[in-house]
């Protein structure tokens, strides 16, 4: 402390505790040092963008009106998947329709048309197409949506895909067009896109759920949604398996 205000007094700058050692390095930047920070800071890193993209989502879906009913990381059955479950990231409930909501953290140019079944990422890495991932999420939601509804052919299904800022998008131009119910946008412009896709559905449909059909909905997801750990990881781990399967490069992609 002494130090501190001798060096305040007299303009001078206090010394740094990582003091410089006699061999003039400084102390921390020994090659153990930096092996050990260069093994534990890039999963780290990684898993602290997934968990900031998947905050930022659900940011956004908190200040959504307290009409709206959600409900996250939700795994229903599937008899029709691989793994015999599909796991949505997001399922969000309005008086317009059920969105279901797919969140990517992928960084670089991300290619591909709506129709190919594989997209690219910097025209190498082979991602299977998002929209096709979620569509077996959407069928599986719009099974127990026509369970709950008796009028469950009049409620609209939308698919969205958010990636974070760091992905660039070279992609087909309609599923950027709020008309398609089937999109793929920004993390940070979930909030836009689902209340520019409520005014469009409502100005042509009206509402098709009243406040009664989002919660009958809402609660029939909650009872489906399967919590088992052992379920769940089974689950990951076939899907792990099921892509370590896939051809290392995407089939060619049609422009």
């Amino acid at each position: 402390m002494l130090n501190k205000i001798l060096a305040w007094l007299f303009g001078q700058k206090p010394k740094d505790k990582r003091q410089v050692s006699q061999s003039g390095k400084a102390k921390g930047t020994s090659a153990q040092g930096r092996k050990r920070r260069q093994s534990s800071g890039k999963p780290y890193q990684s898993k602290r963008k997934g968990e900031l993209g998947e905050y930022k989502i659900n940011i956004q879906l908190e200040q959504m009106p307290q009409s709206y009913k959600m409900l996250h990381d939700a795994m229903f059955e599937n008899s029709k998947s691989k793994t015999g479950y599909s796991q949505a990231d997001h399922v969000l409930v309005t008086p317009a329709g059920v969105f279901v909501i797919e969140t990517k953290n992928y960084a670089g140019d991300i290619a591909g048309q709506k129709k190919d079944k594989y997209w690219t990422v910097n025209g190498k890495r082979s991602l299977y197409n998002p929209i096709r991932q979620n569509y077996g999420h959407i069928k599986a939601v719009e099974r127990i949506v026509s369970k709950t509804l008796p009028t469950s052919e009049n409620v609209s299904i939308i698919s969205i895909v958010t990636f974070t800022m760091r992905a660039r998008f070279k992609i087909d131009p309609s599923l950027r067009k709020i008309t398609s119910h089937e999109l793929v946008i920004y993390d940070t412009e979930l909030t836009e896109f689902v209340k520019r896709k409520v005014i469009s559905l409502q100005r042509e449909n009206g509402p098709t759920l009243s406040e009664t059909d989002i919660m009958k909905v809402h609660e029939a997801l909650k009872a489906s949604n399967v919590t088992d750990p052992k379920l769940r990881q089974a689950h990951v781990n076939r899907a792990s398996q099921s892509r370590t399967s896939r051809p290392a490069s995407p089939t060619k992609t049609s422009h």
